[in-house]
């Protein structure tokens, strides 16, 4: 068994060393499906099987039997379900907001890596959800979103307050403290003018760190980041999942690192 393999739960780990016993070969999370279309034929859901056991052609997907863990991982999702219904109907809309799909995408993503700081650029939903994973995950993250509109960066903190989240560290862009950050949600402003901050916002990317970026669907930006990963050298992964009804999808880059063990994607 592969030490730097990142395994999400420890069941995983003990099954790769059953394996590794009986001297079966196995890749972990090889292969992604997509088990759910929108109306255009985007995939909007896909399912990665924890091992694929080339030998036998065969995939296994591990689960865990302690339903304490089940309700309350589905506890977490309701919540964050309810609370993206509550923002897209009484702050913003579905269309201006961060899609659901990222947000289930990027809810998954955190459980997994648990990055233990994480900067959003862009305050709005993705503010609210940071800090309920950040109350009920247990990990010591630190969370900073920064808006560079006064005006909507009220609104996420009425917003965040409302839901029983403390509103600190919501601050104007540039202003941010702390860093570099394991995680940048960079959905700041409008897409126009994202393209010409991409370098330095990679600044506030930790080594080995990820770089979110949203909005990937809109031309021109999709060809300015094609070109910015190109120079910078910095790895890059289509996120089609993250694609909602209006096709806006999000991909995800992460800055190199000396340490190959040591990932955040």
């Amino acid at each position: 068994m592969d030490s730097a393999t990142p395994f999400a739960h420890a069941s995983e780990a003990e099954m790769a060393r059953i394996l590794d016993f009986y001297q079966v070969r196995w890749e972990y999370e090889p292969h992604t499906f997509p088990i759910l279309w929108n109306l255009d034929g985007a995939v909007v859901e896909s399912f990665s099987p924890d091992f694929y056991l080339p030998d036998l052609d065969l995939y296994l997907e591990m689960t865990t039997l302690r339903q304490k863990l089940v309700r309350k991982k589905n506890r977490k999702l309701r919540r964050l379900r309810e609370l993206y219904y509550e923002y897209v109907t009484t702050v913003s809309t579905a269309e201006m907001a961060i899609s659901w799909e990222l947000s289930a995408w990027l809810w998954t993503w955190l459980e997994r890596n648990r990055p233990a700081s994480v900067l959003d650029l862009g305050s709005g939903f993705s503010s609210a959800l940071f800090r309920l994973w950040q109350e009920t995950s247990g990990a010591d993250a630190f969370v900073v979103s920064a808006d560079t509109d006064p005006e909507w960066l009220a609104k996420t903190g009425a917003f965040v307050r409302n839901a029983g989240f403390p509103d600190t560290d919501l601050v104007a862009y540039p202003a941010i403290r702390g860093g570099p950050w394991d995680l940048v949600l960079f959905d700041l402003a409008d897409r126009e003018s994202r393209a010409s901050r991409l370098d330095a916002v990679s600044q506030l990317v930790a080594e080995g760190g990820a770089l979110l970026v949203d909005d990937i669907d809109y031309p021109p930006y999709r060809l300015a980041v094609d070109e910015w990963v190109r120079r910078s050298g910095w790895s890059s992964s289509p996120l089609p999942e993250t694609t909602d009804r209006f096709l806006r999808a999000a991909r995800l880059l992460q800055r190199p690192t000396d340490n190959p063990d040591q990932p955040c994607g």
